[in-house]
């Protein structure tokens, strides 16, 4: 990073990269009209030339309504975070892909029984696809009583914590 004492008197483009200064610009621009910004993201210049990924906070410093003679800025490096969200991302992706191509039916409610995921496999059942039945409960596709069953045996689920193995024709 820099220190308090590297940065005083350095014009704030020179801590972004080049590609991105236009767009701090009119960041800065927006500001100087009074504007507030919070978690603008931008790539930083740290001063052994390593770029990290940065948030901004800008904030107008005003001397009265009509006067905007600077902007405070806060930069916080947020490097780590994006790193950890596309790897998050990433293993996100490999599980759905592991869902959408094993042989069996695969099924994620919520603790209201309401489907959040469901793969092709299972769907296909029912003649219909994920995004058809995602957001719906058992009750939208079974008679009533077949759908009171499944309700009966997600609470049960729900109430112990623990898996079960139910078995159906």
């Amino acid at each position: 990073g820099h220190s308090a004492e590297s940065i005083i008197g350095l014009d704030v483009a020179d801590l972004i990269v080049e590609r991105q200064r236009a767009q701090l610009t009119e960041l800065l621009l927006r500001v100087r009209h009074g504007e507030s910004l919070r978690n603008a993201s931008l790539t930083g210049v740290r001063r052994d030339a390593q770029t990290v990924d940065v948030a901004l906070t800008l904030s107008p410093i005003a001397l009265g309504p009509q006067l905007v003679p600077g902007v405070a800025v806060i930069a916080r490096d947020i490097t780590e975070r994006k790193e950890a969200e596309e790897s998050l991302r990433k293993s996100e992706r490999l599980t759905r892909n592991l869902l959408e191509h094993l042989p069996h039916r695969i099924l994620v409610k919520d603790r209201s029984s309401v489907m959040t995921f469901c793969n092709t496999r299972y769907a296909a059942d029912l003649g219909l696809t994920p995004a058809e039945i995602v957001g719906k409960t058992a009750s939208d596709f079974h008679p009533p009583q077949l759908a009171a069953a499944y309700r009966a045996d997600d609470e049960a689920v729900m109430a112990l914590g623990t898996t079960r193995d139910l078995e159906e024709p």
